[in-house]
Order: structure tokens, then sequence, then C-alpha cells
């Protein structure tokens, strides 16, 4: 049969070159693996297809390539805006590749023009990376899973590769070609505008991406490409009038004032979901600020409220809604000039972190991701605090549920909008516990802060 044929061939090459050992074994064991293969069919291999007319061979395309491109944000956009330019990136760009174990699909330093998501399968990543000498080399691998897109900055930049993308199993790989992108963007002119702001944004970030500021960029991972950074605001606000028309979206004329309020200040950007639906993504930056010596951290208790002249409970961390685009070290820094002044000068920073979270929006009733950057610094020295304490708790049990946190220093702080806001050190157990039992303590904290405030004479 034909796979005993290609085996004999195989075999008198090799004896011919003297090829022998383990490269040969290993050469005739590959071989004999993807023999055993059953192939997927490839479009270009059924000529049926070919005798469709064009109109179908576009709808069974779109059919094909439509749920591949719907897991890209950008894509989805098109999509809300403009149906016939996802049809025309399908009929112009889009493929799928069959990729079988141990294939290599590229390889460092060779030249891009195709961008991949992988739709079923498993690959592996693996990049050479320099050591401390220039002799030493290091290897770093990784899994790449389904759902992941791979070497987009091709899309948007002359891309070389700079790692090595093989098959860990039989894979399937939707592609697109750059090319073939690019004539749909210059085609239809009702995505053309925005397209090319993600493209130069996500341009400038690549080309941004330089250590120490930003890890360099490799092809699974471009720094600070989410969808969230690249577009504009105008766009945000097109897309949620786009949503609203279409029935996707319902929102109260004061919910949507309040949501474009927030797209013109850039402190939040939104996107089309996978169901059609908008979802929200805010970035935060929050502060963890530790005394000297010790674990509490700084809380802010509550905000004065200038209609009701009083102080409305907060009990959380100091934080802040990230600009469009803004890096977490320079929202850092308008946190502490705006809200935190006294203690600007008196904090060191220690170490940072990420955490991702999905909850619906009680102001908007749509899905919201939170990117919170969680920064920890420590407190040099209290002076900055010292002439701005409060404290004074008096002996009552009224205030008894809200545990030894009453007997501390209470710090009084001016923020951005030149409010009043009110800090006291907690440690995290307490701070968890005031956050679950808010509907109990909250009146409580609102009582007793306004108590302190009373008594030390400060003029709301």
């Amino acid at each position: 049969n034909s796979r005993t044929a290609h085996l004999l061939e195989l075999r008198s090459f090799l004896r011919q070159q003297n090829v022998q050992g383990e490269l040969s074994s290993e050469v005739q064991r590959q071989t004999l693996d993807r023999l055993k293969v059953r192939h997927m069919l490839a479009e270009d291999q059924v000529e049926a297809i070919a005798g469709l007319s064009r109109s179908l061979r576009m709808k069974l395309k779109f059919s094909v390539y439509a749920p591949a491109l719907s897991t890209h944000g950008l894509w989805r956009t098109w999509a809300q805006i403009d149906q016939g330019a996802v049809r025309g990136l399908c009929a112009r760009a889009a493929t799928f590749l069959y990729i079988q174990t141990e294939h290599d699909v590229f390889l460092t330093g060779e030249e891009s023009n195709v961008a991949y998501y992988v739709a079923s399968g498993k690959m592996v990543y693996e990049q050479n990376l320099c050591g401390r000498s220039s002799r030493d080399t290091l290897v770093s691998t990784c899994d790449v899973e389904v759902g992941a897109w791979i070497s987009e900055a091709t899309l948007w930049s002359k891309w070389t590769h700079v790692g090595n993308l093989a098959a860990s199993e039989t894979c399937k790989l939707f592609s697109i070609d750059a090319e073939g992108l690019w004539e749909v963007i210059s085609s239809v002119q009702a995505i053309q505008k925005f397209t090319l702001v993600y493209a130069r944004s996500f341009h400038n970030r690549l080309t941004r991406a330089v250590p120490p500021l930003e890890q360099y960029p490799t092809d699974l991972h471009v720094p600070n490409t989410e969808l969230a950074n690249l577009l504009s605001s105008q766009v945000d606000i097109e897309l949620v009038d786009k949503l609203l028309a279409d029935g996707h979206l319902e929102l109260s004329l004061a919910q949507q004032a309040a949501l474009v309020q927030e797209l013109v200040d850039e402190v939040c950007c939104v996107e089309v979901g996978n169901d059609n639906n908008l979802v929200r993504t805010v970035q935060l930056l929050v502060v963890e600020i530790h005394p000297p010596a010790s674990e509490q951290v700084l809380v802010e208790l509550g905000i004065e409220d200038t209609r009701t002249q009083t102080v409305k409970p907060t009990c959380r961390l100091p934080g802040i809604k990230r600009k469009r685009g803004e890096k977490a070290k320079l929202a850092a820094r308008r946190l502490f000039a705006e809200d935190m002044k006294d203690i600007a000068d008196a904090v060191q920073m220690r170490s940072a972190r990420n955490e991702l979270s999905h909850t619906p929006s009680p102001k908007f009733g749509c899905e919201t991701v939170y990117h919170k950057t969680v920064q920890t610094f420590d407190l040099l020295d209290l002076d900055g605090f010292q002439h701005r304490s409060v404290h004074g708790a008096r002996d009552s049990d009224v205030f008894a549920g809200l545990g030894e946190v009453v007997y501390r220093p209470v710090y009084m702080m001016p923020n951005h909008s030149n409010k009043s806001a009110y800090y006291v050190f907690m440690t995290p157990a307490e701070l968890s516990e005031f956050q679950e039992e808010r509907a109990e303590l909250f009146p409580l904290v609102s009582e007793w802060v306004n108590d302190l405030v009373w008594r030390a004479g400060t003029n709301l």
C-alpha cells in the first residue's frame, strides 16, 4: 500500500545519504506516526466547494470561521459595526490549518505574515533566552492551549518570530493573513477609522515594550495590548449607541449619561461580549500601606458627603481608577498627589500583584471586568499624619461591635474633590470583616466617624 511504499522510499533515501543511528530512527518513527494520522480536509482540498456560487461560498466560510473570530474583541466589534467586514475577512484572509504532532508552525528568526488562533489541540512555545553571561543560554518553554491568539503583532507590524512553535498533539489552527486583512480594512469604510486607531496603538505598545518598564514582546504576548487599552473613547461611545439601537443593551437615561461620562473621562472601556452583550472593563490601582513594623494596612473609612454634612462609610483600601492606557506606576503617583499628599514622600514601594475579577455592575447592570493592580508600600514614618489625627473614642458600648478599631487614631486628608477622607489602620482580617458585614457595621462606622469629627471640632 501507499504507506509501505513511502517508508521503503524513505529508507532507501537514508541509506543512500548514509544517515544512520538515532537520527535515522527518529526520522522513520516520525514519518510512520504521521502516515498513521487521518488527515483533516482543508477547504482547498474539496473540489466541490469551488463549484458553489460565490455568495454561497462566502456564507459557508462565514459559518466555518466566525466562531474563531468571535473570540477576539476587535472582530466582535467589527461584527457589531458592519457584518460585511467580517464576511470579507472570512473570504479574503481566513483559513484553517491542520498541524500534526511535533510539526513546527514557525521557527525563531522567520518573518511572519500570518496570525494564528488555537481552535483545538495543544502546542508548545520555546524561546532561547540569554543568561548572565553571553555564553549562557536559557530555554523557556510553555504550553499553548485552545483559545490562544499567536503572533497578532504580524497584523499590525513587520514581525519576525522570536520563538519556536510546534504541535505537541494534532492541532487545528485558525489563521489570518495580514495582506488579506489590510485589503478588507482599506475597502470597508465603516470599520476603517477605529481599526487604524487599534493598529497604531498596538504598534506603539509593541515598539515601547522594552525593559525595565516592560518585558520584551513575544509571539504569545505584547504588554498592554488588551482591547480596552487600544480603542478610543469615541469608538466605545459609538459602540454603546449601536448596542442600544439594536436592543442588545438596556440602560436608563441616567445610566447612559453616567456610562458615557466614564468613557469620556477614560476611566472605563467597553467591548462586545460573546453573546453581543456589553462588557465594561475597569482598571484599578489599589495601595496597601503598612505602618512601621506592622502588618496592619491603611483603610479608607469614609468620605465627606457635602449634601448631608456627614461622612459616608467606604471601608476599603485607598485606590483610583486608571485612565485608558495609564501605567500602574503613573496611576499610583496620581493617587498620592491628588488624595494622599501628606504621606506621598513618606512611602516606599515594596511589591505589586495583579488580580482579575468578573462581576455584574450594580450601577449599569452589565458584566464588568476588573483588572486590579495592588501595590504594597511601607510607610516610613507617621509625621505627615500626626497633625491630621481626629482620634478620641468615647467610652461607650455603642461602638462595641467595631472592636479594637475604635480606639485607634483616625486620620483626615483632603482628596482630589477637596472632600475630607478619613483613614484608620486595620489588620487584613478586620478589613475583611467590615466588608463582609457591611449591612451591620457600616451604620456603626458612620456614627463613630461622625462622632469623632464632631468631638474633634472639625468643620465639615
